[in-house]
């Protein structure tokens, strides 16, 4: 009996006491762990992150080693701008858990220190420090330490030009182009440090070698060069080089530099640049400037080519009757705004002494900035003035003229008598010169020298008896006048005529269509214009295909009129199959295409 019991309390497994402490120890157990886990956790954070502050320091230290020594300073590395960006003293970096910013602080030193800021020293020491604001913490510092060493063992220079460039880099019109080079006062032959032996300047126009000066610490300032130029050191650690060839240089991009040179087996500095714009307010002298006589007595024709100068003002025209004889402090002959093109009859009184011959030069005058600006005067020219001749008043005889349409052409033909110069003095007698055949589109009739509506449209020698106007147009009607002068400028008016062309001829094309079970839409257009003409509208056209003709099967009306076509070549496009203009392969009613049709 005793027995069954014992095996029936064996088999009944854990109690309820014995669950009860095997779940108070876990507990325990566990608790125990959890600080432990977020301990670990906490570190993992803290070292990925210190981890991005090395891997930044690393960064910026290989950015520092592009820079041109003369760059690397406390204030352009903390600057945010500087070299787009690439510097400043926070850095947003985006981690697992999102954007993270970091602190970045830069230590600048120069060694030796003997003289800080006198740029002898043989390098820069820059520490970069890298850190985080907590969390996570503690915060750790990362730090990244480089040299840069000089590339140049000679003394550095600053660069400065006279007259200073304006925003734009551009220098304006100098007389001369003076070179300042100022070296530190270390470079004076104390503290250690060789003295400066001399500054090389020199000048570049687009890369070309345009000039050098070597300056010398014993040249006495100012000291002759070549070409005007003038150089010395002046004292103060300042080397001046005067380039007086600047007022007559190419305008152009120039680059201006100075090395100095150590007295120590000539050792040199790094090069300073500077880039100016020589530019000019002057304009260009004008050219192709021409003294034709006339076109009357005791005047002179002066024409020349127009100026393109954004800032033109007006010509200036000079006069002499001695070669190179101006005098351009005295007000000039004359001024003129023409330009399109330019032109002036001296003078328009007649008042030259007939027979003399007389020197011209024309200067261009700019405009900017309230301001003129003359050019140079251009290459001088000569007439000689034709004679007036004080017996000869008579004018002309009155040309008879006659004006003609030319069947079906946009031309009208002008025929007239010969002029005859009546003047009875043998001696002086001047002579037909010329003619001057005015137009006008309406019948104001002239009673001097024509003007508005009349217009020159042609200028026959005194030779001619006919001129066929071919500008005239079909449709139109043109009323003529021709004025006879002689040589001493009197002149004569003959009566108006008119004429009027006829209208274009026009033609009919047609178009059949011979397909028996198909309509046909067609097209026309012209081949040379490129023109499609209407067939609606006769005569319209338009650069697009208009609506398409429709021309029914053959049986039914099978053809299309296209009327008032001018004269031409023409294509015919054909679509069998829809009201769709194709242009790439159109056919006619048997199948073969484009068609050219010619019309006489």
């Amino acid at each position: 009996m005793n027995t069954s019991i014992r095996a029936r309390h064996a088999a009944r497994g854990f109690s309820m006491i014995e669950l009860l402490i095997t779940t108070v120890i876990a507990g325990i157990v566990f608790a125990g762990m959890v600080p432990l886990f977020v301990t670990v956790l906490g570190k993992n954070s803290a070292d990925n992150v210190r981890n991005i502050s090395a891997f930044i320091a690393q960064d910026k230290i290989e950015r520092l080693r592009q820079l041109d020594y003369m760059e690397i300073t406390p204030t352009n590395l903390a600057s945010s701008s500087f070299k787009n960006a690439q510097f400043g003293n926070t850095v947003a970096y985006q981690t697992g858990s999102g954007t993270k910013t970091f602190n970045v602080t830069y230590t600048v030193a120069t060694l030796p220190t003997e003289n800080p800021g006198s740029l002898t020293e043989q390098y820069k020491e820059v520490s970069v420090d890298v850190y985080w604001t907590g969390p996570p913490a503690p915060v750790k510092h990362v730090y990244q330490v480089t040299r840069i060493y000089r590339q140049y063992a000679g003394p550095s220079v600053t660069l400065d030009i006279s007259p200073a460039p304006d925003a734009d880099g551009a220098i304006f019109d100098p007389a001369q182009v003076v070179l300042t080079a100022t070296v530190p006062a270390a470079w004076a032959g104390s503290s250690g440090v060789a003295a400066t032996s001399k500054v090389t300047f020199s000048i570049t126009l687009l890369g070309v070698p345009i000039k050098s000066q070597d300056v010398l610490t014993t040249d006495t300032y100012p000291k002759a060069g070549t070409g005007g130029d003038t150089y010395g050191y002046p004292g103060n650690g300042q080397y001046k080089w005067t380039w007086a060839g600047a007022d007559t240089a190419t305008l152009g991009l120039y680059k201006f530099t100075a090395v100095g040179y150590s007295s120590d087996a000539g050792s040199s500095g790094e090069e300073t640049g500077l880039y100016a714009n020589l530019d000019s307010n002057i304009p260009d002298a004008p050219t192709g400037l021409t003294a034709t006589p006339g076109p009357q007595s005791r005047q002179v024709s002066l024409a020349w080519d127009p100026c393109a100068n954004a800032f033109f003002d007006h010509f200036a025209i000079y006069r002499s009757t001695t070669s190179d004889g101006f005098n351009f402090s005295l007000p000039p002959l004359a001024t003129t705004t023409e330009n399109a093109p330019p032109t002036y009859v001296d003078d328009n009184d007649r008042t030259l002494v007939s027979g003399t011959k007389y020197y011209y030069c024309v200067k261009v005058v700019a405009l900017k900035g309230g301001t003129f600006y003359p050019s140079l005067p251009c290459a001088q020219v000569s007439a000689i003035a034709p004679y007036a001749l004080a017996d000869d008043t008579a004018k002309p005889s009155v040309s008879v003229l006659t004006a003609t349409k030319v069947a079906a052409q946009p031309t009208i033909d002008l025929t007239w008598t010969a002029s005859v110069d009546n003047l009875p003095v043998a001696a002086w007698q001047s002579g037909l010169a010329s003619y001057a055949i005015y137009r006008s589109p309406n019948n104001a009739t002239p009673t001097t020298i024509p003007t508005a509506p009349w217009v020159l449209v042609n200028s026959p020698l005194k030779t001619a008896t006919s001129w066929a106007d071919t500008s005239a147009g079909y449709s139109k009607t043109w009323y003529y006048c021709i004025v006879a002068y002689d040589a001493a400028g009197n002149w004569s008016i003959s009566a108006v005529k008119s004429a009027t062309t006829d209208a274009m001829a026009t033609y009919t094309l047609t178009v059949t269509n011979k397909n028996k079970t198909k309509v046909a839409y067609v097209w026309v257009k012209e081949m040379v214009s490129g023109l499609y003409y209407s067939y609606t509208t006769p005569g319209a056209t338009s650069t697009t295909p208009p609506a398409s003709v429709a021309i029914p099967k053959s049986g039914a009306t099978g053809n299309a009129a296209f009327k008032k076509l001018p004269s031409g070549s023409y294509q015919v496009f054909v679509n069998f199959t829809a009201n769709t203009f194709t242009g790439s392969a159109p056919v006619s009613a048997t199948g073969s295409g484009p068609y050219v049709c010619t019309v006489q």
